[in-house]
């Protein structure tokens, strides 16, 4: 992300950061190459804000999470596709 503040530009009134929700897989799914473990997601996320926090300290950050899933079908539907 380095770079991103163009120069001259006006400050964002707000950016949106989307939880990663292929990184919230479980690691004993079929796609375990996309699960991050818990504290490097928190360590990820913080940096990211923390990016955001610097560039445009009045701009707002907006975290949006993935929305609910019934795991049941979602696993069914991942062993299709993997």
């Amino acid at each position: 992300m380095e770079g991103t503040a163009a120069v001259g530009a006006a400050d964002p009134v707000a950016v949106t950061v989307f939880f990663g929700a292929n990184d919230a897989s479980l690691p004993d799914w079929k796609q375990v190459h996309q699960h991050v473990p818990l504290d490097e997601y928190q360590s990820n996320l913080r940096a990211i804000c923390a990016y955001f926090m610097e560039q445009w300290p009045s701009t707002k950050i907006i975290l949006i999470t993935p929305p609910p899933i019934y795991e049941p079908l979602n696993r069914k539907d991942s062993e299709m596709l993997y």
